[in-house]
């Protein structure tokens, strides 16, 4: 969450005239949630750790995003790992279901699952597991 909240001061500093948010400000209300990525984000930034696609929220954006034609940027951490080909095709056992159901907000599995490949194929940014705070988002720019 620190880095996260990292990310977006130095997104802020790119372009003062930019809003960035970040999702966990935003959990209460998952609805209201897909509605600003369906309506007011013109650039999804993914920041991918070892748990960020097993989180249905951030499922559901990568989803929402990828149906409506949005620009994803995945932002790699050391720590994460692709889901496998196995994964992707058992999102139900992949994904901790257990504080959301992403069918209420009608995002099914194959949307999430195009949505997860699409993000896979686009130009990511890798962060170096050398360098802390700051210094390590230097290449986000």
């Amino acid at each position: 969450a620190a880095q996260a909240r990292l990310l977006k001061i130095k997104l802020q500093g790119l372009d003062s005239s930019s809003t960035v948010f970040i999702d966990s400000d935003n959990l209460q209300h998952l609805d209201t949630l897909f509605d600003i990525v369906r309506t007011n984000v013109e650039n999804l930034v993914v920041y991918l750790t070892k748990d960020t696609l097993t989180r249905p929220w951030c499922a559901g954006e990568i989803a929402t995003a990828w149906q409506n034609g949005i620009r994803t940027t995945p932002v790699r951490c050391p720590c994460y790992s692709s889901p496998t080909h196995e994964q992707l095709q058992d999102l139900n056992n992949y994904m901790d279901l257990s504080s959301a159901n992403l069918m209420q907000y009608s995002i099914t599995n194959e949307m999430v699952a195009q949505g997860f490949l699409s993000l896979a194929s686009s130009r990511e940014i890798v962060l170096d597991s050398n360098l802390v705070g700051f210094a390590k988002l230097e290449d986000v720019a």
